[in-house]
């Protein structure tokens, strides 16, 4: 904590009415973003606001916004990292135990964060805790519309900042795991479960996902898994045609690539056919998609009768990884997956760079062929 946030200054604007000195959340060269809290009959009210560096040097506030009059279509988003959120949350904290104190309905009076009577103090354990407590989202309904109403700004702050660092936890775990798990079909299965929203990714539109390890037509015999019987790993509706779409994984081992079928190595004429396990896995999704449009008067309308529609039915397939490619094996594979009809292929690592892309994460530079 530097010195100049250590010391809180209120002062009183109106009777029982007091501002506090503002905190810089975050600052760069040219920007920064600047939180101010006030303090009304012993409660907090803030605001938080992005200024730029002025020719003199002076900070001046950016596009003031009337939230009154922004249209229903927009919005305003004002991005805290995660130091930036520990020091706005370390704040809230300190001024709500000063408008618990004894405050005198008039003039001025500083409060100093350090052990001593009459102060505001969060370090140590007590700190460690509070951001804690802040990152697994520990706040009562209560407590998070008391917030919304009192400052919606610093609510949605804090709420996408926590989402952001969950999300950004589980990018990295899907970068590890194509090490750890590269031919575990089974973990990817639950890692997936767990984490609907990465497949999101591998869509053009809006899915939203209805069920996973699921039957969805041809069965003629048995049990849920018998004879005909065709299960998807995943299926998911399109949010705009409600046409249904099933995803199916192998895992980030499985071979794309296959023999060399024709021309001379590193020509443009060169080819490779796809591997086996490919070609195999992509008639899996078409043999799936054809059945359960087939049987989906009895099977699919009957789970989901008032969302779901079979009339552009999709295929999503998650197979392998690019990485270790050729040149020439890799046109091969693009000429191979471009051609398909309602079918996406798609690698483990290219999923991987999507989500990157998604949340602003560094992508690594990919080594050269």
């Amino acid at each position: 904590m530097s010195d100049d946030d250590a010391l809180i200054h209120t002062e009183t604007v109106s009777w029982g009415f007091r501002t506090t000195s503002p905190i810089v959340l975050d600052e760069t060269s040219r920007t920064r973003t600047v939180f101010m809290g006030e303090i009304h009959d012993g409660k907090l009210r803030s605001h938080m606001v992005r200024q730029r560096k002025g020719e003199g040097g002076e900070w001046l506030d950016i596009n003031e916004v009337n939230f009154n009059q922004i249209p229903p279509d927009a919005g305003v988003k004002i991005e805290l990292n995660t130091a930036a959120t520990e020091r706005l949350f370390d704040r809230l904290v300190q001024l709500r135990r000063i408008a618990d104190s004894e405050l005198p309905p008039s003039g001025s009076k500083d409060f100093v964060v350090a052990p001593a009577e009459e102060v505001v103090r969060v370090v140590g354990r007590e700190r460690a805790q509070a951001i804690r407590s802040l990152l697994a989202s520990p706040l009562t309904q209560e407590d998070w519309e008391a917030l919304i109403e009192s400052a919606p700004d610093i609510a949605i702050s804090l709420a996408e900042a926590q989402l952001l660092h969950q999300r950004k936890a589980t990018i990295d775990e899907f970068e590890s795991s194509l090490r750890e798990h590269s031919d575990d079909e089974a973990f990817w299965q639950g890692f997936f479960k767990k984490n609907p929203w990465m497949l999101e990714a591998a869509f053009s539109a809006a899915v939203v996902l209805l069920a996973d390890d699921i039957y969805i037509g041809g069965k003629r015999a048995g049990s849920r898994h018998g004879l005909g019987g065709s299960v998807a790993d995943f299926l998911f509706s399109d949010e705009s045609t409600k046409s249904f779409a099933v995803v199916e994984i192998k895992t980030p081992s499985t071979r794309l690539i296959g023999a060399r079928y024709r021309g001379s190595p590193n020509e443009a004429n060169e080819i490779f056919s796809p591997s086996s396990e490919l070609s195999g896995a992509v008639v899996q999704v078409g043999n799936q998609i054809a059945s359960a449009v087939a049987d989906f008067d009895h099977v699919l309308r009957e789970s989901y009768p008032t969302n779901l529609d079979r009339v552009h039915p999709k295929g999503v397939l998650i197979v392998g990884q690019k990485d270790g490619l050729g040149p020439r094996e890799l046109a091969s594979f693009n000429l191979f997956r471009h051609k398909l009809f309602s079918l996406t292929v798609i690698a483990y690592d290219e999923l991987l760079r999507r989500l990157r892309i998604m949340y602003d994460l560094e992508i690594p530079t990919a080594p050269e062929q």
